[in-house]
This record gives structure tokens, C-alpha cells and sequence, in this order.
């Protein structure tokens, strides 16, 4: 009886472990299998793992393929796997043909043939497609990509067009050539990133680093030109009138003759028996002086400029000839000179 017992308690502990083992068993099934096996899978070698959907075998009595996007060192990729035969076991294996391609359908890589067999899920009458998967963790080339600096003229035109070059990894240098945009009242600076900035951190002559698989946008920076006034007085009176020209700095103009029509047409005249000489930036006649049909170059500051008159002379009366009146006094002095010597030799 004692016996007995003991061979029962062995027998229920033995029992214990098997259905532990069993259980085991069980959980170590792939997760996959609760909606079929994967069709196809690869490891990359950065780690990852592409896993292609379950392909049931009814789907695929004469061949039929599967595909799976993912993501490698940022560029999108498409695996493929074409079954043209499926095999019922390690003997009689059917085969499989799997490639990678970009998104625009370009070959990346050619992974090569797989066998492929039917493969039951459990204990069910499920049966599913599923291809041998690469030994090795798989690589692929790198994409050329392009650089690309982008020139925008910021408010004014006559942007250079844009620079770009392709290559894998890293980036380029673009070395800029120089050339400026333009802008009616503006200075160019030079260039840089942000379009609202005040300073240039490039200069036209400059070089800038854009790596491969991006663009750079450089907008132009604008400095207003400054301007000036140029003012014109018909006297020193503040109620005589004035005539002003507005130009930007560094303008070149030619200083107008207060007989000049722009002038008179606002009421610019000449006093009463005076004639005008010069011009003078100052109301007293200190200034500097500018004679008409001078060159004057605008700064950024405003210039007045005022009139300095003289005194015409008086004419001689007329004597009936063509003789000016000058000569015809110049010789009235000098006989009454000769006539006071002659009176002083007599008294003498």
C-alpha cells in the first residue's frame, strides 16, 4: 500500500511537469501565428526588423507576393516578395524572389531567391505561405541626394538662380559668385537666412555649407538709401519763396542760375539794381559757395542755398559813339590830372 501511494505521488508530479512543459510550449509560439505566420522578414543591419503580412495559402495556390514599406537612415523603402511556387516541406520547398526599391519604384537592392513552404498554424487546419529570410543582416547603398541653395530677392528682383549638386552623405560648400540683386532706393548688404533681419551674414562673395537631402533659402537684406534736400531761396527773408529737390545720397546735379525757369516759375526775381553772383549755404553770406551751373552732389543732409546779389554799375551818359562810358571817364581823369601839373610848373 505504501508503494503504491508513492509510485501515485511520483506519477502527479511528473504530470505536473509535463503540462509545465506543455504550457511552456505553447507561449513560445510567434505571436504572429494568432493571425498567421509572416510572409517575409529581414533584419537590416542598423537593428530593425521588416516584417512582411501573413499570406494565407489559399491566397496563393499559384504564386502571389507581398510588400512592406519602412524606413531606413531616413529614406523610404519598399520590400518586396514575389512566390512564384510553394512546398509542402524542408524536401519539396517552393521559391520566392525578394527586392528592395525606392518609393519611385527603382531597383535598390536585389536580395536574391527564397524558399517558400505552407506552414499549418497550431493545431488548426490554417495554413499559411511563408519564405525563408535572409542569414544575414541586410545593408543597402546610400541614396544620392540632392543640395540645394535657394536665393530670394527679398522685396526686390533679379535673384540668382539656384545652386545645387547631389551626393550621398555630408554636405557641399556653394561658393556664391557675387552677383546682387537690385531694388529702386535700396543698398544691398548681402545675405542671410532669416528674411526679416537687418544684417547680412553672408556676403555676395561668401560660401555656405548645405548638406545633401536639403535646401537653403538665403533672402536679401536692403538698406533704404538715404536722401537729402536741396533748397533754394530767392532771398533771405523767410517769406521769399523757396524751391526744394529731394534726391538720394550720392545724386549728382547741376547747381540751376536763379534766372533759371524752375525758379522763376515760383516766383524767383531779382531786386531792383542788383544782379545776382553766387550762391551761399549760409543766410549771412559766410557759407560755402556754389556758382551757377556748379556741381553738386546730395549727402544726407538737407542744403540751403542762398542768393548773394551785387550792385550794377551806373552807366555814363551817352556821348554818341560806340565807346563804353568807362574808357570815356578814364580819360577825363587823366587830362585833368595833366592840367593841375601844367598849373603848378606856371606857379613854380
Amino acid at each position: 500500500m505504501i508503494k503504491h501511494s508513492l509510485l501515485r505521488g511520483g506519477g502527479l508530479r511528473l504530470l505536473t511537469i509535463l503540462v509545465a512543459i506543455l504550457s511552456t510550449l505553447i507561449l513560445a509560439i510567434p505571436s504572429q501565428a494568432e493571425d498567421g505566420y509572416p510572409l517575409f522578414a529581414i533584419t537590416l543591419d542598423t537593428g530593425q526588423t521588416v516584417i512582411m503580412d501573413s499570406k494565407s495559402a489559399d491566397s496563393c495556390p499559384r504564386g502571389c507576393y507581398g510588400t512592406a514599406g519602412f524606413v531606413y537612415k531616413g529614406t523610404n523603402y519598399v520590400l518586396r516578395m514575389d512566390v512564384f511556387s510553394v512546398g509542402n516541406g524542408t524536401p519539396n520547398r517552393g521559391g520566392g524572389h525578394a527586392t528592395i526599391s525606392d518609393l519611385n519604384g527603382k531597383l535598390v537592392k536585389d536580395l536574391g531567391d527564397f524558399g517558400c513552404i505552407r506552414i499549418r498554424e497550431g493545431g488548426l487546419d490554417s495554413w499559411w505561405v511563408m519564405c525563408d529570410s535572409p542569414s544575414e543582416p541586410v545593408s543597402l547603398p546610400q541614396p544620392q541626394k540632392t543640395a540645394k541653395l535657394v536665393f530670394d530677392a527679398n522685396g526686390g528682383s533679379n535673384a540668382p538662380t539656384p545652386m545645387t549638386a547631389t551626393g550621398t552623405t555630408g554636405a557641399i560648400i556653394f561658393k556664391l559668385k557675387g552677383k546682387e540683386p537690385s531694388q529702386d532706393h535700396f543698398t544691398f548688404l548681402g545675405w542671410n537666412t532669416d528674411k526679416h533681419a537687418t544684417a547680412a551674414t553672408v556676403d555676395k562673395n561668401g560660401s555656405v555649407s548645405v548638406p545633401y537631402g536639403s535646401t537653403i533659402t538665403l533672402y536679401a537684406i536692403w538698406q533704404r538709401i538715404p536722401s537729402s534736400r536741396l533748397i533754394y531761396h530767392a532771398g533771405t527773408d523767410e517769406n521769399n519763396p523757396v524751391e526744394q529737390y529731394t534726391r538720394e545720397s550720392g545724386t549728382s546735379v547741376t547747381v540751376y542760375d536763379f534766372s533759371d525757369s524752375h525758379l522763376k516759375a515760383v516766383g524767383f526775381t531779382v531786386p531792383s539794381g542788383m544782379k545776382f553772383d553766387h550762391w551761399t549755404t549760409a543766410s549771412d553770406g559766410t557759407g560755402t559757395t556754389y556758382y551757377a551751373d556748379a556741381n553738386f552732389i546730395y549727402g544726407t543732409t538737407d542744403v540751403n542755398l542762398y542768393p548773394v546779389f551785387t550792385p550794377l554799375l551806373t552807366s555814363m551818359p551817352s556821348t554818341g559813339t560806340s565807346e563804353s562810358p568807362m574808357p570815356a571817364a578814364s580819360l577825363m581823369f587823366m587830362f585833368a590830372g595833366l592840367v593841375c601839373f601844367s598849373k603848378k610848373r606856371l606857379l613854380g
